[in-house]
């Protein structure tokens, strides 16, 4: 597993269909799991989806997810989007932290997903619209979203379970 740190000024840093556009099928083939999200969509079925998950991780379908950023890609404030292989997202029972106050925790539980036999593909996690870290366990994405984003800054694990913050 590997994380990397984008800052703001890195052109599309928090937003989600640069990431997408990466993946086999535009990201299609995944299924998501949204976690404390915060954006401004003005698709308001879209928009009462990310308030939702602030209530409960919320499990979405690929092209469902696709088709929301492909109509209109808003830029996300906070929270995570977590990718599984479709049909493969456990069942995810862990405590909602709101990642704007509980920043270290929020971060903690997305390192631990990748602790877990069913581990993420993915998690792209925007914080505070001042920087997304993007955290990999597929080599292949990853490889794709380095040579997308050259500047990204790589985050090391520390033995707490959170991740080190670089400097810009």
């Amino acid at each position: 597993m590997k994380a990397y740190l984008l800052y703001k000024g890195e052109e599309y840093y928090s937003f989600l269909k640069p990431v997408l556009d990466l993946l086999p099928q535009k990201g299609r083939e995944f299924d998501y799991v949204l976690l404390s999200l915060q954006a401004s969509p003005l698709n308001l079925e879209f928009d009462d989806l990310l308030n939702r998950s602030y209530e409960k991780p919320i499990i979405i379908k690929g092209n469902q997810l696709v088709d929301y950023i492909n109509e209109e890609d808003c830029q996300f404030i906070f929270g995570a989007v977590i990718a599984y292989p479709k049909g493969k997202v456990p069942n995810l029972t862990c405590k909602v932290l709101d990642p704007e106050i509980e920043c270290l925790e929020f971060e903690k539980l997305l390192v631990s997903l990748f602790n877990s036999k069913d581990k993420p593909i993915f998690v792209f996690n925007p914080f505070d619209s001042t920087n997304t870290t993007m955290l990999f366990s597929d080599e292949e994405i990853m490889k794709k979203y380095l040579k997308r984003y050259p500047s990204a800054i790589e985050r090391k694990f520390l033995k707490d379970g959170s991740l080190d913050v670089p400097k810009e």
